[in-house]
């Protein structure tokens, strides 16, 4: 029973065994709902626009759209598509369709958990049972997407307006909501969830036929873009960007080690940003260059309030080069630095990364993706210096972005086998719901003890104020709930430049929100935290705990294995009463203190404990 409906991720790949790197439009991610109708596949579309936007979680869809470059077939071709080709994509759309917790009073959960909705990106787009059309969005540049509802097999690419009028009359409905006699009905949701994809793109008929050539079929299709001859365009753009009376004199000043003689140059307006570009492109960069290139972002830096350093863009440098760089940075500007960017570098290693953050202590952000360090490597430096990561909030790295789901892509067994933690963990926390008859868990392999009350504050507080009976339990029995609450990160911004009236400019204050802070629906998603493991019940890391099983019995607690009596005998082969030591938040915070991690602010405690309401904490609990 239901209203079913499926959406479907599309992104163009360049297939396995390409000599000519042309792209094709596929599937990177399948997703069912059983119950998903009328209003609930635009809001859920809108949700899941809005989160690929942040060019946080933007840069790791890019990222993952890289990783699957030639690995795979083209449609129905070997080798086939794994089951989540792309598992981040898949988090955001399975949080995105299941779950809005942006305005206490006005939530949902719904679903049934990612390992049962996730579908094989090889099925045809209709090979599901279907009831309600399907929705289909293309993420091939996060920053522009776009998207179509299909209400038949075989039919054509509809807008918002279209979909929605195969349920409600939208003039009439609009007439209802100007006559301001329809507050909190249909009609003023089904106009803004209208009204919220204005101005976004809409896919036409000739993209769904590269993806599903077997399904649509267009008479004049349009070429599909080449990869390699857009590559050699951008290419021969650069050039352009230096002026070619600028390159000699920095390769000269370079060579005899006497950038003292740029600093004339530096000094006219735009010359700065050129020579960064130039500095690009040199691979190796000298270390005189090293030199000219700190003394560049040092002057950039000072003369504004930016927080975030993007040494990205230079990708040759290495180990020692970023290191130089960022002591000097941590000498001139101490403590300016919350968000630092060193993805793309292949000379780095776990060492540079103990050197960053012994330089920047007071570092939010740390983003690691297409790096030489590896899963297992970095996951040994947490676990040797867990003290080096207590002060980071986000680390944002392939080792943190596997799937939760299986990955045959024959199976339709969805659910991975029960997930062993690394002993990294064991500094880390699981989010533990027992709800109905099961018990949820998500892991993380370290944490920031003042972020992690915040990413638990709305849940609590919606659990706790909502007046919706059934959110609980659809929060608990959705799956979702730990994943979405620990996969939340901190979003940093730099202060954007507004033009005054006489035509200078100015810069507002830096901006810092943890799970979206008041807008929850543009928050950072950091990580995939591990779903399935028990590891915590056996001693590794903390865990909270969270017992909605029914709303007057709601119990919370901070939970640790007593170590004194772990080793005791069981009662005739059962868990011995007291194995876990249970604290509140005041007795879970002086514990982080004893551990060496830093105190939460006494507004952010605050805000814990009221969101907290109702619920008491755990007095007892054995575990299982």
């Amino acid at each position: 029973m239901g209203q079913r409906h499926q959406v479907f991720i599309i992104a163009h790949l360049i297939p396995h065994g390409s000599t000519t790197g042309k792209p094709y439009y596929r599937c990177i991610a399948a997703y069912y709902h059983q119950w998903c109708y009328g209003t609930l596949p635009l809001s859920a579309t809108r949700r899941f626009l809005t989160l690929i936007k942040n060019e946080d979680n933007a840069e790791i869809i890019r990222d993952e759209l890289r990783r699957a470059q030639y690995q795979y077939g083209r449609r129905r071709k070997r080798p086939l598509m794994p089951t989540t080709p792309c598992p981040y994509t898949l988090l955001l759309l399975a949080q995105a369709w299941d779950m809005d917790l942006g305005k206490v009073g006005d939530v949902y959960a719904s679903g049934v958990g990612i390992e049962n909705s996730t579908l094989n990106p090889n099925m045809g787009s209709f090979d599901a049972d279907n009831d309600d059309g399907i929705s289909i969005i293309d993420v091939i540049d996060p920053s522009d997407p776009a998207y179509c509802f299909v209400y038949e097999s075989g039919g054509e690419p509809m807008d918002m307006r279209s979909y929605i009028a195969e349920y409600y009359d939208m003039p009439d409905m609009q007439k209802l909501v100007e006559s301001g006699k329809t507050e909190g009905t249909i009609a003023v949701h089904a106009v803004k969830v209208v009204s919220d994809l204005e101005g976004v793109r809409v896919l036409t008929s000739d993209a769904l036929a590269k993806a599903w050539p077997d399904e649509y079929n267009i008479d004049n299709p349009s070429p599909e873009p080449d990869t390699t001859e857009s590559a050699e365009l951008q290419n021969q753009g650069v050039p352009s960007l230096v002026d070619l009376t600028l390159s000699p004199t920095v390769d000269n000043a370079m060579a005899s080690d006497d950038i003292g003689q740029l600093e004339h140059l530096l000094m006219i307006p735009g010359k700065a940003e050129l020579v960064k570009k130039f500095l690009m492109t040199k691979n190796p960069l000298p270390d005189s260059g090293t030199a000219l290139l700190t003394n560049i972002i040092t002057h950039e830096l000072e003369t504004t309030s930016c927080v975030i350093l993007d040494l990205s863009e230079y990708p040759h440098l290495s180990s020692d080069q970023v290191v130089h760089i960022l002591k000097a940075l941590a000498e001139t500007l101490p403590g300016r630095i919350q968000s630092l960017k060193l993805s793309g570098n292949q000379n780095i290693s776990t060492m540079t990364i103990v050197e960053v953050l012994k330089a920047f202590p007071q570092l939010l952000r740390l983003v690691l993706l297409n790096t030489s360090i590896t899963d297992d490597q970095l996951l040994e430096l947490i676990s040797t210096f867990p003290n080096l990561f207590f002060n980071l909030h986000d680390l944002v790295h392939p080792a943190f972005l596997h799937s939760i789901v299986s990955n045959n892509p024959r199976s339709f067994r969805r659910h991975a086998a029960p997930t062993t933690l690394h002993p990294a963990y064991r500094h880390g926390l699981t989010f533990a719901l027992l709800g109905g008859y099961s018990i949820i868990t998500a892991s993380v392999p370290f944490f920031n003890p003042e972020q992690l009350l915040k990413k638990l504050t709305r849940p609590l507080s919606i659990m706790t104020h909502d007046k919706d009976p059934l959110f609980n339990t659809s929060y608990a029995q959705s799956g979702l709930g730990p994943i979405l609450a620990l996969s939340a990160g901190t979003t940093v911004v730099n202060p954007p430049k507004t033009q005054k009236s006489d035509g200078a400019t100015s810069e507002s204050s830096p901006s810092v929100s943890v799970d979206g802070g008041s807008d929850w629906f543009s928050r950072s998603v950091v990580s995939i935290p591990r779903a399935g493991s028990f590891d915590c019940f056996k001693g590794l890391g903390w865990i909270f705990v969270l017992n909605c099983q029914a709303s007057a019995n709601s119990r919370y607690g901070f939970a640790k294995v007593n170590e004194e009596i772990r080793e005791k005998p069981k009662e005739n082969g059962k868990i011995v009463p007291g194995l876990f030591k249970i604290y509140d938040v005041k007795g879970f915070l002086m514990e982080m203190e004893k551990e060496g991690r830093p105190v939460p602010s006494e507004g952010v405690v605050d805000a814990f404990v009221q969101a907290l309401k109702t619920l008491e904490h755990l007095e007892f609990w054995t575990g299982f």
